[in-house]
């Protein structure tokens, strides 16, 4: 009977013990799981509409596979699951989510369409091309600067020289945008980048889908045939020097539209249509550049944008200047008035009820800004306007050089060593 009770106090006594852990325990915080992983390992919301190569990409992005500061590349297992007969218009899928806070989960989707005769060409596919890969670096600093995902499409045409091509792919794009690319899919706002007649793709799909903004490299101008109507921006690139774009804005459906066309083949004009159609008449390195040559643009485009965006409000039509990069000069590309709106335009456009002191002001420093844009250029160029087009000679060696481009796309092989690496705007070194 002693045993027992001795046995009993213990066993009282380790229950004792067994309690009061047991509630000093409960007491204590329970280990948060989440803000042990990294910020930028935390794995991102995908919503649920996205195709699955979007979890996939977030799966990877969670577990440091994928850093914020490169590119997801969608398998092509992947591009021919999700589209199925339609994946031979798709030349490649590109995931990017930027680091911080994220506004937004839906994806904004930016397609990169090529021009005639270059389906298939790595400037507007390949990732290892300098000019695709400027494009993607465009596409990146979207997504950072509206804090948004983004998925670029490279949209594959048949990109024959013809009026049915270029509406049949029109309304194919239409068509992916519509099935595979709507807020229903899961996705946000739609842009868009274009090369020649590749921006008129672009404009028959927008007949129908809407677009944020569309940037057009030396796109002939049709409005009355490829009338873009759901954009809010065009951001329009063209060259003096690019017959090409000339010759492609005739409409040659009838000899009747060619010699009674309304359009003078280069510029866009505002529309009841457009919000905004800004057209920039280029020059790299105070030259015109050829019809491919406009591609070389690309690395710059923000810096023009933000230029636009920080000194012009009343006014559309600029010339920009990139200046080839010399070692220790300033390369930040040079903006000027090209089409000069009149104070007294403006103020009878806006209303004299709408006009303020300050707006008046406004108006005036853009002015004052573009002249010293324009003395920028004189400076740099031995007393020449911006606004004047290239001397005989200079045209003459940029089609020369737009030659070897053409050569470079038709046929590699046959390319002259002396256009490997050249470039009109490539930093050049000390020698």
């Amino acid at each position: 009977m002693k045993k027992f009770g001795e046995r009993a106090w213990l066993i009282a006594l380790l229950f004792a013990c067994v309690t009061v852990t047991s509630v000093a325990t409960q007491g204590e915080a329970e280990p948060d799981l989440v803000s042990n992983v990294p910020a930028e390992m935390t794995t991102p919301i995908v919503p649920y509409a996205l195709p699955s190569y979007w979890r996939s990409f977030g799966d990877e992005y969670a577990v440091g596979l994928v850093s914020n500061e490169e590119w997801y590349r969608v398998a092509q297992d992947d591009v021919v699951d999700r589209f199925e007969q339609a994946a031979s218009m798709i030349g490649g899928i590109l995931l990017y989510r930027p680091s911080g806070v994220i506004l937004d989960e839906h994806p904004l989707v930016f397609w990169v369409v090529h021009g005639t005769w270059s389906r298939g060409h790595g400037d507007f596919c390949d990732p290892n091309n300098p000019i695709f890969a400027s494009i993607a670096e465009f596409a990146l600093e979207l997504a950072r600067r509206r804090q948004r995902p983004i998925e670029i499409v490279s949209y594959n045409w048949h990109s024959h020289d013809s009026h049915e091509a270029r509406r049949e792919a029109g309304s194919a794009l239409r068509g992916l945008a519509e099935t595979f690319y709507s807020p229903e899919c899961g996705y946000g706002a739609h842009w868009g980048i274009g090369h020649s007649h590749g921006v008129n793709v672009l404009f028959v799909a927008s007949q129908e889908t809407s677009f944020d903004s569309i940037i057009s490299l030396g796109a002939p101008v049709m409005d009355s045939v490829y009338s873009p109507i759901h954009v809010e921006r065009i951001y329009h690139f063209y060259s003096l020097n690019d017959p090409v774009q000339k010759a492609g804005s005739f409409d040659r459906r009838s000899i009747r539209r060619i010699w009674l066309s309304s359009s003078n083949g280069r510029i866009y004009a505002g529309s009841r249509y457009l919000r905004v159609a800004n057209n920039f008449r280029v020059l790299l390195d105070g030259i015109d550049p050829g019809h491919l040559s406009l591609k070389l643009l690309v690395p710059y485009l923000w810096q023009i944008f933000d230029t636009v965006q920080g000194h012009y409000e009343f006014h559309t039509h600029f010339n920009v200047n990139v200046p080839k990069a010399y070692s220790g000069s300033d390369n930040s590309p040079c903006v000027s008035i090209r089409d000069k709106v009149e104070l007294l335009d403006m103020l009878e456009w806006m209303g004299e009820s709408a006009v303020t002191a300050e707006l008046v002001e406004k108006f005036k420093s853009e002015l004052l800004f573009s002249k010293q844009q324009e003395d920028s250029f004189a400076s740099r160029y031995h007393g020449r306007r911006i606004s004047s087009g290239s001397r005989w000679w200079q045209l003459i060696f940029a089609n020369w050089i737009e030659l070897g481009f053409i050569i470079n796309e038709v046929a590699p092989a046959l390319q002259p060593g002396v256009y490997l690496n050249y470039s009109l705007i490539r930093e050049t070194s000390d020698t």
